[in-house]
């Protein structure tokens, strides 16, 4: 029986003639334990449930009012559901009894006018000494497609601001305005999640929270410029962000100044025309996970006309691609100094094609780990080259193998590859001079076919064309094989995988890995 269906249960049989209930029915068990643990009880039930126990006893009559957890999550979109809950939640404010509560969480979708109860309900958790707040007011992101602007937000508190019990953060689609004095003594997570901050924010946030370990930040300031600057001086202290092209202003940029970052994450598909991370000293670790879909249309129309009439859309694509494409490569040029974990989708791995193609010179990244999610076809292999060639330092390569997109298939960035066309073979045979020497540390290469029809052999009857299904894996792979240090490779799929060294260096002979 569900934990939520017994008390209940226990409600309606505690109403019935109590002589007629089988002991074993009896919920006075439950009445005899202590209060700390009838609370963690009523703690499991939603709030509204969590009040309807008062009818079981006289014992259970007020417990529902000590509750430390209170977590309100709204069901459906029905405007009466959520204004009974608000009306509900501001009763239980009212009356609630205990002199600390550690979590204080709400979600639903937020408009003005329930600013003065919104205002109610956080000074309530502030002077309860709150540990954990979180206030979501994008439910369903039904706000996201709307106004950004902060008339439509919910204003944090300001007592929120001077929190000595506060530990944990998070807010979606609130308003920040800092009071004159900021101080956070207890604060060690903070996530805002569709926030516009100002641009001394998160530094006003950082050099003001001592003991601050992590900084999320999600998809914040999608109409302008966004400032990351992290107090110098925080110890351990990691930062994530994440951005997707939804609705991102393509013409703004990002700034992150990280010398109190130990570990940086970026996640996200790079909407913005401009990345830049400088003074990242005490910065160790960078990890760079870029998905998603590639956004080509950057700020023009397609169908725009020149003065004679002619259509623009191919030379704003042109341009648009290449702002992007050099937008990723100051990004990386960025991180050259720090240890790097980079994972990339097909779309970026095209980018550094057209960087390859056009002769770029090849960036020095002190990168020890390189995922790739690819469908290995022919414009894939120039952009696996430019990173090959930018990562001396690399010790493990894994290509995850996909499905091909068509949508990239005919995307007018792989229409501009094309304008530098070359025969695979020739063009590999070319770069093998370029490698020898090169891969000073790589050790071991994983290829994941997930997608294929080959999944699975027999032992000893491994077959290397089959596995990358007319794919240019084999031409990689006879790139790959210049390595000095390289001890095996991994062949995996869905349903079997083995590890193969290469027997000889001269025959491309395969055998499998002695255990």
């Amino acid at each position: 029986m569900q934990f939520r269906t017994f008390i209940l249960r226990c409600s309606f049989l505690h109403m019935a003639d109590t002589e007629t209930i089988p002991r074993e029915y009896s919920c006075d068990f439950i009445s005899r334990l202590s209060h700390e643990l009838l609370c963690s009880i009523l703690e499991r039930l939603p709030l509204d449930e969590a009040a309807r126990t008062g009818v079981l006893s006289k014992r259970w009559k007020d417990l529902w009012k000590y509750t430390a957890f209170i977590d309100v999550k709204p069901l459906g979109g029905d405007s009466s559901r959520l204004h009974r809950l608000i009306s509900g939640l501001s009763q239980f404010v009212r009356l609630h009894q205990a002199e600390r509560i550690d979590l204080f969480s709400v979600k639903f979708t937020y408009n003005p006018d329930m600013h003065s109860q919104v205002d109610s309900w956080v000074l309530f958790a502030i002077n309860k000494h709150v540990r954990e707040l979180h206030l979501d007011f994008d439910v369903g992101d039904d706000n996201v497609a709307g106004d950004t602007d902060d008339g439509t937000r919910y204003e944090l508190h300001p007592s929120v601001f001077t929190s000595g019990s506060l530990v944990h953060l998070g807010l979606k689609f609130c308003a920040l305005k800092f009071p004159s004095s900021v101080r956070l003594s207890s604060l060690k997570v903070v996530t805002l999640h569709r926030i516009e901050l100002a641009d001394d924010a998160v530094e006003m946030i950082t050099s003001n929270s001592p003991l601050l370990q992590q900084l999320s930040l999600l998809e914040c300031n999608r109409t302008r410029d966004l400032f990351i600057h992290v107090a110098p001086n925080r110890g351990s202290c990691t930062v994530m962000i994440e951005e997707n092209s939804y609705d991102v202003n393509p013409s703004s940029r990002m700034d992150i100044k990280a010398p109190g970052v130990e570990e940086l994450f970026f996640l996200g598909s790079l909407p913005r025309f401009k990345y830049r991370i400088t003074d990242k000293s005490a910065c160790l670790h960078v990890n760079i996970i870029l998905h998603g879909k590639f956004v080509e249309f950057l700020g023009e129309e397609e169908h725009d006309q020149d003065q004679d009439g002619n259509q623009l859309g191919m030379v704003v694509n042109e341009l648009g691609i290449q702002r992007h494409e050099e937008a990723f490569r100051e990004l990386l040029a960025d991180l050259q100094d720090s240890e790097v974990v980079l994972r990339a989708y097909e779309w970026c791995i095209r980018l550094l094609s057209l960087s390859q193609m056009q002769d770029s010179e090849p960036l020095s990244m002190n990168c020890t780990y390189i995922e790739l999610r690819t469908c290995l076809q022919k414009w894939d292999l120039p952009g696996i080259i430019f990173i090959l060639k930018s990562c001396r330092k690399l010790e493990k390569l894994v290509i995850l193998t996909a499905d091909i997109d068509e949508t990239m298939e005919a995307s007018q960035l792989t229409m501009m590859l094309m304008q530098h066309d070359y025969e695979e073979s020739s063009y590999i045979t070319s770069q093998v001079q370029c490698f020898e020497g090169h891969f000073i540390s790589l050790r071991t290469v994983e290829f994941k076919n997930t997608a294929g029809d080959y999944q699975s052999w027999e032992h000893g009857c491994f077959d290397l064309p089959g596995f990358f299904s007319g794919s240019q894996g084999v031409y990689l792979l006879n790139l790959l094989n210049k390595s000095s240090k390289l001890e095996y490779v991994v062949f995996a799929t869905n349903n079997q995988k083995q590890a193969f060294r290469l027997k000889n260096k001269e025959s491309d002979c395969w055998v499998p890995r002695e255990p």
